[in-house]
């Protein structure tokens, strides 16, 4: 039982993960690309080692720095000897090989050429200048850390606030009275802003002073008594902090102006009957759209 409300966290980190991982490993790729083994005469250089890095990163960060090496190493053994087993068999004769190739060749053309006319246009300037330029409208929020009591009654939430503003341990009554999930740690709710809570409960607790006891006040889980233990005002982060996550926004906002452009000088045709109709509904919600934008 919460007075959280359910919320989802958007960040650039995960607009522009999967561009850092790939484009990080194209860079490398141009560097020194020496060979690193041989499996059966067949060379495998360190750009493929980066890749596979980059591809096996989930699997990388589960393991201690020292492990990490020899694991992509033995990916790269275990492909190798299969996939030189699929050219003894002859399998990069098949339809289904060449079907698999296409897509992959296209989005190997398309990362380099990303990296090569898109990434280089988002520099560290462009980047400290868009985020001097979001400080400027980024107002100080309070942070509030706070702690509860949750009871079925107000009866119950009056008798508790009694005892706390007469002295009583405030954690200690949390543990043996609240019916809150948060009770076995006293009641702790850490630190929270004002939104991420349900109304009624923040218009206390933003009005309390530290050490101040609120409520009682009623949620759709109980009736709360609360503790206001720290109130803080919480600026923008630091550059250092959010440089990556604004690089990943920027590179993405770059591609999709590259994109528009790129569409209006193309010919796209739909030729599946489900396209044709899907097609026609977003032109349809596009042209609304515009009618209603001044």
């Amino acid at each position: 039982m919460k007075v959280f409300k359910t919320k989802f966290v958007v960040t650039g980190a995960m607009i522009g993960i999967a561009l850092s991982f790939c484009f990080s490993a194209l860079a490398r790729a141009q560097e020194d690309d020496k060979v690193v083994l041989k499996i059966n005469g067949q060379e495998i250089r360190a750009s493929e080692v980066a890749f596979a890095g980059e591809e096996l990163l989930p699997y990388l960060r589960r393991l201690q720095a020292k492990d990490r090496y020899p694991y992509i190493i033995k990916s790269l053994i275990e492909r190798n000897l299969m996939a030189q087993a699929a050219v003894a068999a002859k399998v990069d004769k098949s339809d289904t090989y060449k079907k698999i190739m296409r897509y992959y060749q296209v989005k190997a053309l398309r990362d380099v050429y990303l990296n090569r006319h898109i990434i280089p246009l988002v520099s560290k300037q462009l980047v400290r200048e868009t985020y001097e330029k979001e400080k400027k409208s980024v107002k100080p929020r309070q942070r509030a850390k706070a702690s509860h009591i949750v009871v079925k009654t107000k009866k119950e939430a009056d008798e508790i606030f009694a005892k706390v503003s007469g002295g009583e341990d405030f954690a200690q009554l949390a543990k043996t009275r609240s019916i809150d999930e948060t009770a076995a740690q006293g009641g702790d709710l850490g630190s929270f802003f004002a939104e991420d809570m349900v109304k009624e409960f923040s218009d206390v607790v933003f009005k309390l002073k530290p050490g101040q006891i609120g409520g009682p006040v009623n949620t759709k889980w109980g009736w709360h008594v609360i503790k206001l233990v720290e109130m803080r005002a919480v600026g923008p982060l630091k550059f250092e902090d959010v440089e990556g996550n604004i690089k990943a926004i920027l590179i993405r906002q770059k591609i999709q102006q590259e994109v528009v452009k790129m569409r209006k000088v193309s010919k796209i045709q739909y030729l599946d009957p489900d396209l044709i109709k899907l097609n026609e509904i977003a032109q349809e919600r596009k042209k609304q759209k515009e009618k209603k934008s001044p």
